[in-house]
Parts: structure tokens; sequence; C-alpha cells
């Protein structure tokens, strides 16, 4: 199974986290700023997670 990101968007950040199955999280929920290094930073933690999973 490929892996999904479930994502809690409030006002300034954004929480993330992957799961690999069914309520078996991958590694640590994220937080992101909502400005450009942020998400750059997201974007990189996406890529990563693609490589690992």
């Amino acid at each position: 199974m490929e892996a999904v990101v479930g994502l809690d968007v409030s006002k300034g950040t954004i929480i993330a986290q992957a799961f690999t199955a069914r309520n078996e999280a991958f590694g640590k929920s994220k937080c992101i700023v909502h400005t450009e290094d942020g998400f750059e930073e997201f974007g990189k933690w996406l890529r990563d997670l693609c490589q690992q999973t």
C-alpha cells in the first residue's frame, strides 16, 4: 500500500501525518507553517516519504 498523508489545516499551520496502513502511523507528525520556507519543507518531506515507502 502506498503511504497516505492526513492534513489538519488551520490558520497559520498545517499538521501532517503519514500512514502506511489503516491506523499505522509512519514516523512522527510534521508541523508546517504557512510560509514559502514551510511549503518547501513540506515538499521535501513528501519527496522523502515517497522514497522511503
